[in-house]
């Protein structure tokens, strides 16, 4: 994915409760460091990282050391939303795409899923409105 020149905006990225609450908060200060610095990269190319397949087919992966970074991309607002962030493990139960996938079948993943749908409706008010303005100026003889 290539990055975006300076004169375009950066992309937007929105961490999900969930995973604040319950992923960030296990990790260390060190770690933590490195996974900004993974998101800052993720601001300048949105599709950064591994596509996922299978069950988790439209997320995509990014890896700092054994650490992986599960995101979304919405691109009609420019938002990647961070769902999940966890440790790569040999052992089934707590790998990070293991979990991700129980908590998806649990439905556990859905604030990613609600803050999309609240991003299309923003995305979609704010073509709306710049119609709208559009229109009204136009009206004028502006």
């Amino acid at each position: 994915m290539p990055l975006r020149s300076e004169d375009e905006s950066m992309a937007t990225v929105e961490i999900t409760q969930r995973c604040h609450t319950e992923d960030l908060a296990e990790l260390s200060d060190g770690i933590h460091r490195g996974i900004l610095g993974k998101l800052q990269m993720l601001e300048l190319a949105p599709g950064f990282g591994k596509p996922l397949v299978g069950k988790l087919d439209g997320y995509r992966s990014l890896t700092h050391g054994r650490i992986r970074i599960l995101y979304r991309f919405h691109p009609p607002s420019d938002t990647a939303f961070v769902v999940m962030v966890g440790l790569r493990t040999d052992a089934e139960l707590d790998d990070v795409y293991a979990k991700a996938k129980r908590l998806l079948r649990a439905g556990r993943l859905d604030d990613a899923v609600q803050q999309l749908r609240a991003a299309s409706e923003n995305v979609i008010w704010s073509t709306l409105r710049g119609s709208r303005e559009r229109y009204q100026s136009s009206a004028c003889g502006r």
